[in-house]
């Protein structure tokens, strides 16, 4: 019987281990969600090419910075997919932008509110993760309800029917 590798397991095809850098998804200690908006209500390209749509997408991105006045480089764009049965079905996909750092994150933020004094339907959102959104839902929906249980009915105030002075200063109804 012949002896396999020791990176080698029965019934499994293992690549040698190497000794090459790990590949990190993420730089930094932050998540690469904190570089990155959602914009809603970018036409999409009509272009046929992959690298026409990228380009027609950049060159999109590009005229709303200019919108606002900044002129940040771009590290990724990205057109979100949905399911094919969907409430957003004629609207434009979602376009997802990853920029160079959070401060650049930031001033798009600071300044996208230009966009709506054009009347501009585009509209520029933090890319919120899936938990994250979940976890606002349930801390929400519990808030809610303990609104309804800790809330005070007040149905009115007693009449106070003292007619002295002295006496309507001390009763209970006047304090």
């Amino acid at each position: 019987m012949a002896e396999r590798p020791p990176h080698q397991k029965a019934g499994k095809l293992n690549k040698p281990p190497t000794d090459k850098p790990t590949f990190q998804r993420f730089s930094g200690s932050f998540r690469e969600s904190e570089r990155t908006v959602i914009c809603t209500n970018v036409p999409e390209s009509g272009a046929p090419s992959l690298q026409a749509r990228h380009e027609e997408e950049k060159q999109r991105w590009n005229e709303i910075l200019k919108d606002v006045g900044l002129n940040l480089p771009v590290v990724n764009l990205t057109r979100l997919s949905r399911r094919p049965i969907s409430l957003h079905a004629g609207e434009p996909q979602l376009l997802r932008v990853t920029l160079e750092s959070m401060t650049a994150v930031e001033e798009v933020f600071l300044t996208v509110h230009r966009l709506r004094l054009k009347q501009s339907p585009i509209r520029v959102f933090a890319d919120i993760p899936w938990t994250e959104r979940m976890r606002r839902r349930e801390e929400k929906s519990t808030h809610l309800k303990l609104r309804d249980v800790n809330a005070v009915f007040i149905h009115g105030v007693p009449e106070c029917t003292v007619m002295d002075t002295v006496e309507a200063k001390t009763h209970e109804c006047s304090q």
